[in-house]
């Protein structure tokens, strides 16, 4: 991998909506590290499976922010 071979490691954050339907919808890169690592989060963000929130018993979306970090060993 690119990062592996530039030796980098961090943080990248994404936001995204938790949808009221069970899908992740609109992820966003906030702060990225690029060589890769930036596609590797977003693939990871969309993979989340969850159980919608719920207010006043109806599913209901939100936002959350979501950290991956990037140790190389």
């Amino acid at each position: 991998m690119e990062a592996r071979q530039n030796n980098i490691s961090g943080e990248v954050m994404v936001r995204v909506i938790l949808a009221f339907d069970g899908k992740i919808r609109f992820p966003t890169i906030i702060k990225g590290l690029g060589y890769g690592l930036d596609q590797q989060a977003l693939r990871a963000a969309l993979a989340i499976k969850f159980v919608p929130a719920r207010k006043n018993g109806r599913p209901t979306s939100q936002f959350v922010m979501v950290r991956y970090t990037f140790n190389i060993y």
